[in-house]
């Protein structure tokens, strides 16, 4: 399980939607652990928290069912796109066992 203890996130958009980056390609299956934002959004979701999570990915990747209305594939960004959608995040995460955000 990934939460153990309720978070209250601030910040959150003004329709109170929590907005989440997972930051880094979408990459299932190696270090970069990606297929962990379904477990994230699973859990948030089970304690009725409002988010939505964009996701580096093409955007024909197929999303677990339940999950298709709250990430979103945005595609490959340019660094300047990448910059402005964190700037936007309420929060932006990072499973990768390699790469880490400073």
């Amino acid at each position: 399980m990934l939460f153990r203890s309720p978070v209250t996130i601030k910040g959150a958009g003004s329709k109170g939607k929590v907005k989440i980056f997972s930051v880094g390609r979408f990459e299932p299956g190696v270090y970069k652990q990606s297929e962990q934002v379904f477990d994230l959004a699973q859990a948030l979701k089970s304690r009725g928290v409002l988010f939505e999570i964009k996701l580096l990915a093409p955007k024909e990747t197929n999303i677990p069912a339940g999950l298709s209305k709250v990430i979103f594939p945005v595609g490959y960004l340019s660094d300047q796109e990448m910059f402005e959608l964190m700037a936007d995040s309420t929060l932006c995460v990072c499973f990768s066992r390699w790469e880490v955000l400073i």
